[in-house]
């Protein structure tokens, strides 16, 4: 299947079944990814309780269990896991932070300058 550079958001197919299923799964991955607000960069999977559909996280570096090696990626719990590469210049805010950070292109950074 196709997808787009950016998000990974899958393209639809002539002749695919389901295709409501796709869009509105790329609708919900924009509306998500629009709000730019992610629960936490620090915690890795087996730290968090009960994550609640539709959250955002920032995989840590030090990821275990199903989100080893995809450290600095986006976790959005879709009913399951859905991942997406950071991109250079994207921006969050971390609600445990308290604070917005940025992704340089190798790492993601706090914006201590939007702070006063």
């Amino acid at each position: 299947m196709n997808k787009t550079n950016n998000y990974s958001l899958t393209y639809l197919e002539q002749y695919q079944g389901q295709k409501e299923v796709v869009v509105n799964d790329n609708m919900k991955i924009i509306d998500l990814l629009l709000h730019k607000c992610a629960n936490s960069r620090g915690k890795d999977i087996s730290e968090i309780k009960d994550p609640i559909q539709d959250s955002i996280f920032i995989i840590p570096q030090r990821a275990t269990s199903v989100w080893s090696g995809k450290g600095d990626n986006i976790a959005i719990l879709l009913g399951d896991w859905f991942y997406i590469s950071p991109k250079e210049g994207m921006m969050f805010w971390v609600r445990d932070e308290r604070d917005f950070i940025v992704y340089t292109g190798s790492a993601w950074e706090a914006c201590r300058w939007l702070k006063k």
